[in-house]
């Protein structure tokens, strides 16, 4: 099984509601999908004194040993060159790879992002309130919040200063990195009004901090959360201020995963040990999706905190030749359970939604750390419309050709006796066309027939009937194209198993399983908000 894959950003990108369907290569490395890897910036660049100061390295509960270094992230996978071409990082002799170590910032160094954070503080937060880093716990939220969520925020705030080491007074905590970052993330996700509090509590932290190895947790908060949900609109202009002085290696990835959460919306599930890992990478990962449930052919997505079914549908359509994508969902194995991404609304499910509840799942029964989604995801038709005609796509039929036989022979779709006879007999002509051999036919169906079939009636026996409807069926007499008899085998599927769609207001149909031995199959489905 391949391994997820990734890569770097190396572009700066501003493109707001820009999504990644039908770009081209060019495009795609323009806005940080692909190109060549940057050696890992200095994320402690955010401004702030160079003076000493309580930085406590493990202030949740573990050794967080990536802050280590310089950049907070560990050792760079490769010395790069540093993108002269408009990617704003500055210039750089040819040949030589951008230093990780960056000196010290005066204390009082010029930053338009915060002189905008503390205007922003003077007229919108509490009396009393600083938009200035400070080692004490708040007393009260920043901002005015509505139901009485002021112990929320005071509590917030305790886990973000425990996250960034500033533990001097506040105290360690007892999470873990992924879990702290969980426990951070899911007060906003919950509560909207805490979304607003939380982005300024952060960037209070961040407003000079005088640790390199805090700001650096700070930098992957910050990242995380701006792929989880975005700020107000009154913020933005601070936010988008604060990448553009950022960690330079930061700027691209940031600017593209906070632009693509707007489009995309907020999410439901806090990020994941997947998302922690690319973040600290500046990962843009690709993940294996199977496409053929007979062959296990299978095609590579791109995944981040934004991506959406839709988006994955598209992607992988263009990528096998499909001419038309109705119809066609993400599934993934949780559990034993195959579950659709297709959710409620036109764009489908945040994919890294359904991966984080996978891994909460996995750390709360006590399985291994490393999240492994390899062969898990699957590319498959679940919608038909009423009018489907298979013959204008021959490469979407044969997959779904495929995708019916693996469930006939898996014993989730279940004919009469006589049925299978027919059934196969067209089948066996897709696969070998006028190539009729008793044993050969024996062997296929020993291979194709579920297991209760075969004993109803051997496949020995089966096999006469099978080759005389091969040989005086109309489709094998006036020699049909295979895409014809698989669509021959796609209408006896809608046919038999097939109903309408009760959410659907088109009239849309669905396969629905009728075996013994059904698969676990639903749709997630949530409401829109």
């Amino acid at each position: 099984t391949e391994p997820l894959e990734s890569t770097k950003t190396n572009h700066t990108t501003n493109t707001p509601g820009h999504t990644r369907e039908n770009m081209s290569d060019e495009e795609e490395e323009s806005l940080g999908f692909g190109g060549a890897e940057e050696e890992e910036e200095d994320v402690g660049g955010f401004g702030g004194a160079d003076e000493d100061e309580e930085d406590d390295e493990d202030g949740f509960g573990e050794s967080f040993d990536e802050e280590a270094e310089a950049s907070g992230f560990g050792d760079a996978e490769e010395d790069e060159e540093v993108d002269e071409d408009g990617a704003g990082w500055g210039n750089a002799d040819d040949g030589e790879a951008e230093t990780t170590e960056m000196a010290p910032e005066p204390e009082h160094s010029a930053s338009k992002a915060f002189d905008l954070f503390e205007a922003f503080g003077a007229k919108f937060f509490n009396k009393g309130a600083s938009p200035k880093y400070s080692i004490e716990p708040l007393k009260s939220s920043l901002l005015k919040l509505k139901g009485g969520k002021e112990k929320d925020a005071i509590a917030m705030f305790t886990v973000v200063c425990q996250f960034m080491g500033i533990t001097a007074v506040v105290g360690k905590g007892s999470l873990g990195a992924v879990p702290a970052v969980q426990a951070i993330t899911r007060y906003g996700i919950q509560e909207e009004h805490l979304r607003e509090e939380l982005y300024c509590q952060l960037l209070k932290q961040m407003n000079g901090n005088p640790a390199g190895s805090s700001r650096a947790r700070g930098t992957i908060l910050f990242t995380l959360i701006i792929g989880t949900f975005p700020c107000s609109a009154k913020l933005l202009p601070i936010v988008d201020a604060f990448i553009r002085e950022g960690p330079k290696g930061y700027t691209a990835y940031c600017n593209l995963i906070l632009r693509r959460c707007i489009h995309n919306g907020t999410r439901m599930q806090p990020p994941c040990s997947l998302e922690f890992e690319a973040v600290k990478r500046k990962q843009i990962m690709r993940v294996r999706v199977i496409t053929d449930l007979v062959t296990k052919a299978a095609v590579t997505a791109r995944l981040d905190s934004a991506s959406v079914m839709n988006e994955w549908v598209q992607e992988i359509g263009a990528k096998v030749g499909m001419k038309d994508t109705y119809g066609w969902s993400i599934y993934i194995d949780r559990f034993g359970r195959l579950e659709s991404l297709r959710g409620a609304g036109i764009k489908g499910l945040h994919v890294m939604d359904v991966i984080s509840k996978i891994d909460q799942k996995n750390k709360t029964d006590g399985k291994a750390a490393y999240l492994d989604i390899s062969g898990q995801l699957s590319f498959r038709k679940e919608l038909f419309a009423a009018d489907h005609d298979s013959l204008k796509d021959p490469v979407g039929t044969h997959l779904m050709y495929n995708q019916i036989r693996a469930g006939i022979k898996a014993g989730i779709y279940v004919c009469k006796s006589q049925e299978y006879d027919e059934l196969f007999a067209m089948v066996y002509y897709v696969d070998f066309v006028d190539a009729v051999d008793e044993s050969k036919v024996i062997k296929f169906l020993e291979h194709w027939l579920p297991e209760d079939a075969k004993r109803a009636k051997s496949p020995k026996d089966r096999a006469p009937n099978v080759e005389k409807i091969h040989a005086k069926s109309e489709w094998s007499r006036k020699t049909f194209t295979r895409v014809q008899v698989q669509d021959l085998i796609v209408k006896f599927a809608l046919k038999t198993w097939g109903k309408v769609n009760s959410f659907s207001s088109d009239g849309s149909m669905m396969l629905y399983p009728n075996g013994q031995t059904k698969a676990e199959r639903k749709s997630i489905r949530r409401k829109s908000k």
